[in-house]
């Protein structure tokens, strides 16, 4: 039986897959991933790569937004961390998670014999290297329980950030690849049972605040110390359901950083700070 968050994703993949009116085959012929992985992530039966998700909004034209807070979420079940998977479940979901961007990779250097991988390699080329390198990456640092451990620095290759310091201030995060190496500086549930963190990224020297299980209405802020602050507010179910984070601030003293979760209610804000 499909967990829930899995299959709410299932169901968004496939009406996307449906706006971009492309068959299984198109869809493996446009991404790096073949039309066996795309069956399996369209009926929810096996972990999606965070980077088919977003190949998937691009290709229909939509933003990513929510299908990412919906793969949050999925992620959480599979990984085991909502305690509905079983320690060996989550062990098989890790081989699966290794081993198939690398199969993928395989069967293109296999197929680009033919003149159809050649069209294929010369419009996808650059995206699918970088694609593959990404899910690599992240792939281990999920093994690793979100951070690169410093035995591990030299063997995990990152894509360089999108920005730094001063010029990461009110950028988004994940296009930045400030996730990649983020870990959690301080975090709380609040009385209502919400979640709030501050992450905190050592490459982008940069921070934003998340919080989940909110409500709408509910506003999450971060403020660096002398600088100006990011919010963000949960718009609709989706955003509550899944993470919603801020923009980022920059961060060169970690410390001074303070973020809170201003309740729709008219309940007291909760905060943390390192």
């Amino acid at each position: 039986m499909t967990a829930p968050a899995r299959g709410r994703l299932a169901a968004e993949l496939r009406a996307l897959r449906q706006r971009t009116g492309l068959s299984l085959a198109g869809l493996a012929h446009r991404t790096p991933y073949s039309k066996s992985s795309w069956s399996r992530y369209l009926n929810g039966s096996v972990p999606v790569p965070r980077q088919a998700v977003e190949e998937l909004c691009r290709l229909a034209g939509e933003r990513s937004r929510r299908p990412v807070a919906l793969w949050e979420l999925a992620d959480a079940e599979w990984s085991g961390r909502t305690g509905e998977a079983s320690s060996g479940e989550a062990s098989a979901r890790t081989d699966r998670e290794r081993t198939e961007p690398v199969a993928a990779g395989r069967r293109e250097k296999a197929s680009a014999k033919s003149g159809r991988a050649t069209q294929r390699v010369t419009a996808l080329g650059v995206s699918a290297a970088v694609v593959l390198a990404v899910g690599v990456a992240l792939v281990m640092i999920r093994v690793q329980g979100g951070e690169v451990s410093p035995g591990h620095a030299a063997t995990v290759s990152l894509p360089p950030p999108g920005c730094r310091g001063r010029a990461c201030a009110g950028g988004d995060p994940q296009s930045m690849a400030c996730g990649l190496d983020a870990r959690t500086l301080s975090g709380r549930r609040t009385p209502a049972g919400a979640g709030l963190e501050i992450r905190f990224s050592a490459r982008c020297g940069a921070a934003w605040a998340r919080i989940w299980q909110t409500r709408v209405g509910d506003r999450v802020e971060i403020t660096p110390s002398g600088g100006r602050s990011q919010r963000a507010s949960v718009a609709d179910r989706f955003d509550a359901e899944g993470y919603l984070f801020t923009r980022m601030v920059p961060a060169p003293n970690p410390s001074a950083l303070r973020a809170c979760l201003v309740p729709a209610s008219g309940r007291a804000r909760v905060c943390v700070a390192p």
